[in-house]
C-alpha cells in the first residue's frame, strides 16, 4: 500500500497541465490563474477560503457590505456571511451554518443551499457502509427520478440533478469550473464524490461516446461503490442533442443479491456475475462503450484472462472503452495488456481524472485496495 501510493504522487504532473492540455474536454476559464490549481493528496482543490460546515463561505463582519466592492456573490460559494445583527432572522434552520446577510441573499440561494444542506445532515448516516437502506441511500435515490424533468431559466429551486444536467449539457468553462470548486472544496461535495465518482467518471467522457442517441453503456468489474447508490447512473440516462444513452448494465460479482436482474430507474440493470458468463448466458445486445473503473487488469487477485477471451468475440468493431486506474504508471502496463490481448487501440494520453473519489473504493474481491481507487483515466477503441 505505501509503495502503491508513493507511485500515486510520482506519476502526476500538474494538475493544470493535464486539463488544459485537453481543452475540449475541460477548457478552463480564460482568466483563471495557474497558482490557483494545486494538487494536495492526489485530489483536485482550488486554494478556497475558510469555509462554513455547509460548504459556504465565511465572510468576516463588516466584508459583506451590499453595493460595494466586498459584496458577496450569489451561487455555489454563497452566502455564509457573518450577518451577526441578524442571525436569528436569516440563519438557515437545518445546519445552523448560513446565515445571510439580506432576504433577497436568502432567497436567491435557498434552492440548492436547501438541497446540499439536507444532503449534509444525512451523510453522516452513511458511516456505516453495510447499512444500503440509510437515509442517504434513500435521499439520494430520491434526487434523481428519470426522465428527467423539464426546467427553465426562472425555475425557483434546483435539485442536484438539475445542477449536473446543466453541467454536462449546458455549462460554460466558468460553471465548470465551479461545480468542480463545489465537488473538491466543500464538505458535501466531497461527500457527494465518494458515491458519485464512477458514474461522473464516465460522465465526464461524454465526448468520447459515438454521436448517437441509441448508446448502450456496460459497466463491467462493478464493486459495492458502483452498486451502492443506483440511482446516481440515472444521471446520465436523459438524451442530449448528438448523444444519449438508451441503457446502461452493470456487472460484477459484488453486485448486491437485491439488484441482480432487475430494472432501476427504467433503464438501468443490474447482474451479479462476471461479465464473461452474463455475455454466455444473458444473450445480450454488443454495448457501443466498456466502462471498466478500476478493474485491476494486473492484479494477482483478479483473473481477466477468459473475461478478456470472451470480449475479443463479442464486443464490435468500433467499441469504445474507458478505463480507470490508480497511477500513470499502472495505467501504462494496463494499457499493453488491453492493446496485446483485445488489440484495441489507444484514444488518448492517460490524464487526471477530474472526478476522482476522495476515499479507496472497497472491492470484496481485490484484497488491495489500492487497485479501487480511479485518480487515471485512458479510453480505447477496439479496431
Amino acid at each position: 500500500m505505501t509503495r502503491g501510493k508513493a507511485s500515486v504522487r510520482s506519476g502526476y504532473r500538474d494538475i493544470s497541465t493535464h486539463l488544459q492540455a485537453s481543452e475540449a474536454r475541460w477548457p478552463f476559464p480564460s482568466d483563471l490563474p495557474e497558482s490557483d490549481v494545486c494538487l494536495s493528496d492526489n485530489v483536485l482543490i482550488s486554494e478556497f477560503p475558510k469555509l462554513n460546515s455547509c460548504g459556504s463561505i465565511v465572510h468576516e463582519k463588516g466584508s459583506n457590505q451590499l453595493g460595494g466592492d466586498d459584496q458577496v456573490s450569489i451561487g455555489i460559494d454563497c452566502c455564509g456571511v457573518c450577518a451577526r445583527d441578524h442571525q436569528e432572522r436569516f440563519r438557515c434552520k437545518k445546519c445552523q451554518g448560513v446565515v445571510y446577510c439580506s432576504v433577497a441573499h436568502q432567497a436567491a440561494d435557498r434552492g440548492f443551499h436547501a438541497t446540499v444542506c439536507q444532503a449534509l445532515q444525512v451523510v453522516e448516516c452513511d458511516r456505516q457502509e453495510d447499512d444500503l437502506e440509510s437515509e442517504l441511500h434513500q435521499f439520494l435515490n430520491g434526487l434523481f427520478p428519470c426522465p428527467l424533468p423539464e426546467y427553465t431559466e426562472s425555475i425557483a429551486e434546483y435539485s442536484l440533478e438539475e445542477v449536473f444536467h446543466r453541467f454536462l449539457f449546458e455549462a460554460d468553462s466558468c460553471s465548470e469550473w465551479k461545480c468542480l470548486q463545489f465537488l473538491h472544496g466543500t464538505p458535501l461535495g466531497r461527500a457527494f464524490m465518494d458515491h458519485a465518482s464512477f458514474p461522473l467518471t464516465l460522465w465526464s467522457q461524454w465526448g468520447m461516446l459515438p454521436k448517437r442517441t441509441d448508446i448502450v453503456v456496460h459497466v463491467i468489474g462493478a464493486s459495492r461503490s458502483e452498486c451502492q447508490f443506483p440511482a446516481l447512473w440515472s444521471l446520465m440516462l436523459p438524451r442530449g442533442e448528438t448523444r444519449g444513452l438508451k441503457e446502461i448494465a452493470v456487472f460484477g460479482p459484488d453486485v448486491p443479491k437485491s439488484l441482480h436482474a432487475k430494472a432501476v430507474h427504467g433503464s438501468l440493470k443490474f447482474y451479479r456475475m462476471k461479465y464473461h458468463n452474463a455475455i454466455n448466458r444473458l444473450g445480450l445486445q454488443p454495448p457501443h462503450v466498456v466502462f471498466a473503473p478500476a478493474m485491476g487488469a494486473t492484479s494477482s487477485y483478479d483473473d481477466w484472462e477468459e473475461t478478456f477471451t470472451v470480449m475479443e468475440k463479442f464486443l464490435q468493431p468500433g467499441t469504445v472503452i474507458i478505463t480507470t486506474c490508480y497511477s500513470e504508471e499502472e495505467m501504462h502496463r494496463e494499457s499493453q495488456i488491453l492493446i496485446g490481448k483485445l488489440h484495441w487501440r489507444q484514444l488518448c494520453e492517460p490524464f487526471l481524472n477530474p472526478f476522482a473519489s476522495t476515499r479507496i473504493q472497497q472491492n470484496l474481491h481485490i484484497a488491495n485496495d489500492i487497485y479501487r481507487s480511479n485518480y487515471i483515466v485512458c479510453a480505447f477503441l477496439k479496431r
